[in-house]
């Protein structure tokens, strides 16, 4: 399995404090079948500043220290970047990291209680440069489970989303993880990630997650979620079906005001 959201670098963000808990995470991930770990601190979210310059750098030095430690795992760069205006500059300055440092596909996030007017845009922008955006949990967002209908925009437009382990597994609560599924089955959720933060409750379980997919998606829709992180790793096109809309009990919900 190969994860592509992750925050195991130490002393950057808000993820492992110190590089004995990156490994222990690591480690973890490895047992849980994980073989490569893209590593995405974030970016412009509170006061964290981590351009990918830096971002390579703590990059090797955690490789390194894993391969002494014996871990069967390959990391690579990457970033978690705050949904800003002008990201295109930051692509061509050097400091928005692409995922696996390949140039293809950028996660991003949205701040946690609004959508920024400006957030169409930017997406449009990004791809109309050859760039994927890939936008993190979907689900916990309170404004996209309120109205699925900008989402579905999004992945029509070519859009892609990623779902956190943890959301599945009811970690956010029995209403974020019926949103999740019901996203991959809509075709609105094109990704699973662990999200780690450490060794807490969010520790690797990818695993389980994958098996949630196939009890309530079928073996089918699982795999095609696990191939396309093996896709992305490789700069390829990802599998994607026609998405649906996403219908709520109160009926189809019609757009942001």
């Amino acid at each position: 399995m190969i994860d592509i959201h992750s925050h195991v670098l130490p002393h950057i963000d808000d993820g492992t404090r110190y590089i004995q808990r990156s490994i222990t995470s690591l480690a973890r991930a490895a047992q849980n079948g994980v073989t490569h770990v893209i590593v995405t601190p974030h970016h412009g979210y509170k006061n964290y500043h981590n351009p990918r310059e830096k971002i390579l750098d703590a990059t090797l030095r955690l490789r390194l220290r894993a391969k002494k430690e014996r871990i069967p795992i390959l990391i690579f760069p990457g970033q978690e970047v705050l949904i800003h205006e002008d990201m295109m500059n930051g692509l061509n300055t050097g400091a928005l990291c692409t995922l696996a440092d390949a140039g293809q596909y950028l996660l991003i996030s949205l701040p946690q209680d609004t959508i920024p007017s400006f957030a169409m845009k930017e997406l449009s922008e990004l791809q109309r440069h050859g760039v994927v955006p890939v936008l993190a949990h979907p689900e916990r967002h309170p404004l996209i489970r309120k109205d699925p209908s900008w989402l579905y925009t999004l992945v029509q437009q070519g859009i892609v989303t990623q779902i956190t382990a943890p959301s599945l597994l009811g970690y956010s609560g029995r209403r974020v993880k019926r949103f999740a599924i019901d996203l991959i089955k809509h075709d609105l959720a094109h990704f699973i990630a662990s999200d780690t933060h450490g060794v807490g409750q969010d520790r690797y379980r990818m695993k389980e997650a994958y098996a949630i997919v196939e009890r309530h998606c079928g073996t089918s829709k699982a795999a095609l979620l696990k191939d396309n992180s093996d896709l992305l790793m490789h700069c390829q096109h990802i599998l994607r079906s026609e998405p649906r809309v996403l219908h709520t009990r109160r009926g189809l919900l019609n757009g942001f005001a």
